[in-house]
């Protein structure tokens, strides 16, 4: 973050290693963007020893967009006139901030594509997923109207990794070493008065290769168990074998509101899940952070099945 800071003063640091550069009224230091990024890319190569995708647009989103296009080692470019011809054909799986419950939701009104999305009914969208339907459209269209540094300041995240003493490649091991991160930042998130819709999972190969992967909830929580759940279901869909060498876990998409859609069909006792957290997170704050666990903790950390963890579990 340092070294990209030189070649602008307004840096987003977005995750543990992604960040926006907000390159507006540059143009008389640097004549082509373009290249000025293959440099920046090359350098930190040469520099760091690994490598960077960057991604080039008029907007965060679309420079998002960008830099998860083909990798690894690439530059791409995706400005207002290129949404149509490089985003629109992508599944909605694509579409930056859209999570799994969401996407499916979208297939099964019949929309498959970014493109679909873009040319959906906006009521359509709301009626189905209220205000965050206003998003889902806007970004289809490539609309972004958030300045860099406005989500730092404005909606921060809460994040932790690891480097491991020697590669993982045993998947109830990296497993692990997930949840005890997850019961950290989970903790912090609740300390500081947070609750959190988005969680991602954050593994690095022994080549220094990165996957991020995450998963936007249908609403907003502190609770540990649920982040614990998205982690492992990450995991079982993004894990195929490599050796890990980095393990990490970020909270964000954070409010101090929880806004939750209620089920009417639900029985959960959201404040009595609560009041039992807030309870573990004091014994373990003054006795130790791992005292009180999950009864579930052994049965998660050896079984591979995304339903081990079940809710009434403590």
């Amino acid at each position: 973050m340092n070294f990209l800071s030189n070649y602008s003063p307004v840096l987003e640091q977005l995750s543990i290693d992604e960040c926006f550069l907000d390159m507006t009224g540059t143009n008389y230091l640097y004549d082509n963007l373009i290249e000025l990024a293959y440099k920046i890319k090359n350098d930190i190569k040469e520099k760091f020893g690994y490598t960077v995708n960057i991604g080039i647009g008029n907007n965060k989103l679309c420079a998002k967009m960008a830099s998860d296009f083909e990798k690894p080692d690439k530059v791409h470019t995706l400005f207002s006139t290129e949404i149509e011809e490089k985003m629109w054909p992508l599944a909605v799986d694509d579409l930056y901030m859209c999570g799994k419950s969401t996407s499916r939701k979208l297939k099964q009104l019949g929309i498959k594509t970014i493109g679909d999305l873009a040319k959906c009914d906006q009521k359509l969208l709301e009626r189905h997923f209220k205000s965050n339907g206003v998003y889902l459209k806007q970004a289809a269209l490539g609309i972004d109207n958030s300045k860099v540094g406005e989500h730092s300041s404005k909606n921060p995240s809460i994040s932790i990794s690891e480097t491991l003493p020697y590669n993982y490649s045993d998947l109830d091991k990296i497993k692990n070493i997930v949840f005890r991160q997850v019961e950290e930042v989970s903790r912090e998130l609740r300390s500081k008065g947070f609750y959190a819709r988005t969680i991602t999972v954050i593994l690095k190969d022994d080549s220094f290769r990165q996957t991020t992967s995450q998963e936007t909830l249908d609403n907003p929580t502190n609770q540990t168990k649920v982040f614990i759940m998205a982690a492992y279901q990450i995991l079982d869909s993004n894990y195929h074998g490599e050796e890990i060498r980095l393990i990490g876990v970020k909270l964000s998409n954070l409010s101090k509101d929880r806004n939750e859609q209620i089920n009417i069909f639900s029985s959960d006792n959201k404040d009595e899940s609560n009041n039992i957290q807030q309870t573990i997170d004091i014994i373990n704050n003054k006795f130790g952070k791992s005292i009180i666990k999950p009864a579930s903790l052994e049965i998660i950390g050896t079984s591979k099945s995304k339903k081990s963890y079940k809710d009434n579990d403590v």
